[in-house]
């Protein structure tokens, strides 16, 4: 290879990979504090240079079911032999610390997206790695203005707003995960963290239809949207962000009355398309949301699970 990897021991040289200028004394120690080890921060991290100057950094962290690979990032102008060459390097360490630390069975998991820059040459690394794809879920889109709904709830039905306080929608969240075809890290363990992620999606809480389904007064199933600007669709669009119901109360038409009430919350809104992704092997999840209109979107794939390699 004609590149080399540094190690990146300080703050200064991760942020240098992408600039050339240097941090100021405040911004060093804010970085630092951001890429210090810790659940949610990367846990192995390089910087690619060549000739001793940086010019791209990459990360991973492991979350006790998988190994993240996060998309890297690269200065522009950088050839793509360098973006390959700094990606077979990352995808090799990786697969030396999962070995090393014993657990060879742990997948490899890439969330690029084929929005993001690089995104082919990623997935073809990978693969050349001796990585097989084994999960992908997939962007669906609905034009809700022609989308019919159902006429009237379901006997005992109500929908609540959920509250900034989350309004009960941890405990929902956690039982609806406990239970789920959905392949997707769900954060089962941190409900809180990934609720609060969720909530950053697009626009984020502003404006965000967020609404419990309680069946005779019981809370029975939840469903998340939030108002979005995607350019690839006229007028204002939104992302269903996850929607879900208690085991006990599902094949009873109450994911059919939840998406019904989003979509009719979001039309009052000007709302024109709703996103939502879903996993492949979710059968129940994507013949729901045929009913309503949606279709996928050729090439609008985001996760890759790479499991070891099997030699």
């Amino acid at each position: 290879m004609n590149i080399r990897v540094l190690d990146p021991p300080s703050a200064a040289l991760w942020f240098a990979a992408l600039t050339d200028a240097l941090p100021a004394a405040d911004d060093i120690v804010r970085l630092v504090d951001l890429l210090a080890p810790g659940s949610l921060r990367p846990h192995l991290r390089i910087v690619a240079a060549r000739d001793g100057t940086p010019f791209g950094r990459l990360a991973a962290l492991c979350d006790g079911e998988c190994i993240t690979i996060w998309n890297p990032s690269f200065r522009d102008h950088t050839g793509q032999e360098d973006i390959r060459e700094a990606m077979q390097m990352m995808t090799r360490r990786a697969t030396a610390a999962r070995r090393g630390a014993g657990f060879a069975h742990l997948p490899i998991e890439n969330r690029p997206g084929d929005d993001l820059a690089h995104n082919d040459l990623w997935l073809r690394v990978i693969k050349e790695e001796g990585y097989l794809e084994t999960c992908i879920y997939q962007v669906y889109a609905s034009a809700i203005d022609g989308v019919p709904l159902p006429a009237r709830p379901l006997p005992g039905m109500i929908f609540r707003d959920v509250g900034s306080q989350n309004s009960g929608l941890v405990k929902i969240y956690s039982r609806v995960r406990s239970q789920t075809l959905q392949q997707r890290h769900a954060d089962r363990d941190n409900p809180r963290g990934a609720i609060d992620r969720m909530r950053m999606v697009g626009r984020g809480i502003v404006g965000a239809a967020w609404v419990i389904a309680c069946l005779n007064g019981t809370p029975a199933g939840y469903a998340l949207a939030n108002l979005a600007d995607e350019g690839d669709f006229e007028g204002t669009s939104a992302w269903l962000v996850d929607i879900g119901c208690l085991p006990e109360y599902r094949r009873r038409g109450i994911g059919a009355a939840l998406l019904g009430e989003i979509i009719r919350r979001l039309k009052a809104a000007s709302v024109r398309t709703l996103l939502a992704a879903i996993d492949d092997v979710n059968l129940p999840s994507l013949q729901l949301h045929a009913a309503f209109g949606f279709q996928p979107l050729p090439g609008r794939h985001y996760i890759y699970r790479l499991p070891p390699e099997q030699r």
